[in-house]
């Protein structure tokens, strides 16, 4: 999915819409968030924005008249989860994944989408395209529009928890598919595939369970704030990011799991080598004693160029020592596994 482009992406301002009961959604400009409030009566606004350009950092921090530490969360570029509740309003980061641009290959990342919620507006602010408020635009573009502020913050989440959940899915189909490929053997290439798919459980958990902890946050402390019916679709968006963070999980134990067995298997079969190997090196040992004793150059050396059988009786002697050290070894080493 290409990211479209908008008249206002180079003012800061990505896309903006004016909500009204009873009327389509109105497209704004920038300059209608500059100018004045643009919002309708009895109804919300959603602006989405670009906090790269110095433009939307200075709305920010000026005529959107934001809690302090709400913009101090919005213009923060370390990456990190932030939350902030204030008697009006709230700040929340998501993670989702970011959408690939023209020539880019990397579209399954995941960034951060910072939003901030009141009873009249929606801010969004992100610094690379995010694939969760494309399709919220798309959705509105088709007809869909949410009835108020908290109803478009809640299809904004259930597109980041869908978004998430796909890359899940993805990631335990792979894990099944490794799984498979090391009970029936195929085992080429597995501690590699393994290390990678473990990598990315772990980094994907890290991900998701901050978004767990701060809706499950808003759902315990916004009881005074939120309608009843809004409540209960914020506890079903917190019962279905935990569910994720719980696939996640068993995503991550799983490679963890696999990765042990694999390196349990090398070791088994590390031993198995070793074994072999030690058996011949205390077979061979004593016969390549005994064939070293008769290449002596000496003299008085027993069996030797004036004896018609010397040749027979040291090939005798060497395979004779050979397999008395056989059967000892075998019977050294039954009677340790018996014991």
């Amino acid at each position: 999915m290409t990211v479209p482009l908008l008249k206002n992406s180079d003012a800061g301002l990505i896309l903006g819409y004016a909500f009204a009961p009873g009327q389509p959604p109105r497209e704004l400009g920038w300059q209608d968030c500059m100018e004045a409030d643009p919002t309708p009566p009895d109804g919300f606004l959603w602006l989405h924005l670009n906090v790269a350009m110095q433009k939307t950092k200075h709305w920010l921090s000026g005529p959107a008249a934001l809690p302090e530490a709400a913009v101090e969360a919005l213009l923060d570029n370390d990456g990190h989860s932030h939350m902030v509740l204030s008697p009006n309003g709230f700040l929340l980061t998501l993670n989702d994944l970011n959408a690939s641009l023209e020539g880019e290959r990397d579209g399954e990342a995941i960034g951060s989408l910072r939003v901030w919620v009141d009873r009249k507006r929606v801010i969004t602010v992100r610094r690379r395209p995010k694939m969760a408020t494309q399709r919220l635009h798309a959705a509105i573009e088709a007809g869909n529009v949410p009835d108020s502020s908290i109803a478009l913050f809640l299809e904004l989440m259930e597109a980041v928890a869908d978004n998430l959940g796909r890359v899940t899915n993805d990631l335990l189909r792979q894990i099944d598919a490794a799984e498979d490929a090391f009970l029936a053997g195929r085992t080429q290439g597995l501690r590699q595939r393994l290390g990678a798919l473990r990598r990315e459980a772990v980094t994907l958990y890290r991900l998701v369970a901050p978004d767990r902890q701060a809706i499950g946050r808003l759902h315990v402390r916004l009881h005074h704030w939120l309608e009843p019916d809004e409540l209960e679709i914020l506890r079903q968006a917190f019962d279905d990011i935990s569910a994720l963070a719980d696939d996640v999980r068993e995503a991550q134990d799983r490679a963890k799991v696999l990765q042990e067995e694999f390196a349990a298997l090398l070791a088994e079969e590390t031993n198995r080598n070793l074994y072999t190997l030690s058996i011949a090196s205390v077979v061979l040992l004593p016969m390549t004693l005994v064939t070293g004793y008769f290449g002596m150059n000496t003299g008085s050396l027993p069996f030797g160029m004036d004896h018609a059988d010397g040749t027979l009786m040291a090939t005798v002697i060497m395979m004779a020592v050979g397999i008395i050290t056989g059967l000892w070894v075998h019977l050294y080493f039954r009677g340790n596994r018996r014991s």
